[in-house]
């Protein structure tokens, strides 16, 4: 039966193994090509969270060209060492400082240049955080939202060049205030929900604005303490401040958008130690939603001769952009339903090579050239780019000149399917 299985030279090398006349395979795989191989693996937008590591080991074996045999019990504890996680980390570090030779052209990067050109900055980004898949375990705290299992990302992401710029993971679910960098942005314009800001992130932003040109725009609260200090509406026209606490005419177009300039006032949860100012002034942009007839807040410090009034909803709608960034994440690589193991160091891992996949992807895309009056779609180039298997390989064996080459070959065949569809009438505006 062995016979029929095997061929006679592989059965004579296994029994010359066992008596010693010849060494075993080597069994031990350098952290270099384990990472080399889950991005190989995790490029091949693999669909099923079942075969995640068994995929990722037939992937290794292909990578080493057959030659080495492991089990996977001996592949977890080798994943499972401190050094891994140093690793990684080197890794994160290296995508976060990792800037963008090219920039892709997609569809909504013109409205990205005259949005920065408008509030004087280079580049918009968005704060924002989703939960990863995992399995449930006992080894770490794993706890996502609706009792499901799963780890945060919390990423500050680029409408310029669609790509995460920098990123935490941590265990269970967090607020992004807690994890997102700020201390090092400077001549950006930077946006979140409504979960995000508080009134430390405030005063902190205030004082980069002051250093180096920081602004920012957030859905807003409408419970927080504050005063108000003036009103007026889109044409200008000064508002009583009973009226604007109370219902006001909705029937005029101008009434839609509401302009104040207010006072918040600092918590009680904060002592005056930590947070010196007993409070700051910003201003609140309210804007009516005639679909269900609510309104919108909007906190900026960004002065009413900077940015208008009317367009603060148009704005904000570039913030869909990092959705699009997360659902590319957790569609088209090995994130898509979970990753299957229960040690967080190889979850870790598998998290940290797609992220590297995306900016790869997105390094791809800037080769991308479309002709005049066309653009790119985010969701389709991530779709179309399948396996780079053979780009990772030879990452480690040719020189980076080559495989740009085939990167750029590779590109002018991607782009015809690369093109985004007709533009909707909302993106329009």
């Amino acid at each position: 039966k062995i016979f029929m299985k095997k061929r006679y030279d592989e059965v004579m090398d296994e029994i010359a193994k066992d008596v010693g006349l010849q060494q075993r395979t080597q069994r031990v795989f350098g952290i270099g090509e384990k990472f080399v191989g889950a991005m190989s693996y995790t490029s091949q937008q693999q669909q099923s969270s079942n075969l995640v590591f068994q995929g990722f080991v037939n992937t290794l074996y292909k990578d080493a060209g057959g030659e080495r045999v492991i089990s996977n019990s001996a592949l977890i504890k080798q994943l499972q060492k401190p050094e891994t996680l140093e690793f990684l980390k080197g890794m994160i570090d290296m995508h976060n400082a990792l800037m963008l030779l090219k920039r892709p052209k997609y569809g909504y990067t013109t409205s990205v240049d005259k949005i920065c050109k408008i509030a004087g900055v280079r580049d918009c980004v968005n704060v924002d955080g989703t939960y990863i898949g995992v399995m449930h375990s006992d080894k770490y705290e794993c706890r996502a939202e609706k009792d499901a299992a799963g780890l945060g990302l919390h990423c500050l992401t680029s409408d310029k060049t669609g790509t995460i710029v920098s990123f935490e993971i941590t265990q269970a679910a967090s607020n992004e205030r807690l994890y997102v960098p700020i201390g090092d942005i400077h001549d950006v314009l930077i946006m979140a929900d409504r979960g995000y800001p508080s009134y430390l992130i405030f005063v902190r932003l205030l004082a980069r604005d002051l250093s180096h040109n920081v602004k920012f725009i957030f859905r807003a609260e409408p419970q927080w303490k504050m005063t108000i200090d003036s009103a007026i509406n889109a044409n200008g026209c000064p508002i009583a401040l009973d009226d604007v606490k109370g219902d006001i005419d909705v029937s005029d177009l101008a009434n839609h958008f509401i302009d104040m300039q207010v006072r918040i006032q600092r918590p009680k949860s904060y002592k005056a130690s930590e947070v010196p100012e007993k409070e700051i002034a910003l201003r609140l942009v309210r804007v009516y939603r005639p679909h269900d007839k609510s309104w919108a807040y909007y906190v900026t410090n960004i002065s009413p001769e900077t940015m208008s009034v009317r367009i603060f909803p148009q704005v904000y709608r570039l913030r869909w952009i990092c959705e699009q960034i997360y659902k590319c994440a957790k569609s088209y690589t090995s994130m898509a339903k979970g990753i299957n193991s229960r040690h967080f160091s190889i979850v870790m891992f598998f998290i940290v090579a797609s992220i590297c996949v995306m900016a790869i992807r997105t390094i791809m895309a800037a080769y991308m050239r479309p002709d005049k009056g066309k653009t790119l779609s985010l969701i389709k180039v991530h779709k179309h780019i399948g396996s780079f298997t053979l780009i990772f390989r030879d990452v480690v064996k040719i020189s980076i000149d080559k495989v740009l080459r085939r990167l750029r070959a590779e590109a002018r065949i991607l782009t015809r399917i690369c093109l985004s569809s007709s533009v909707s009438k909302r993106d329009k505006m």
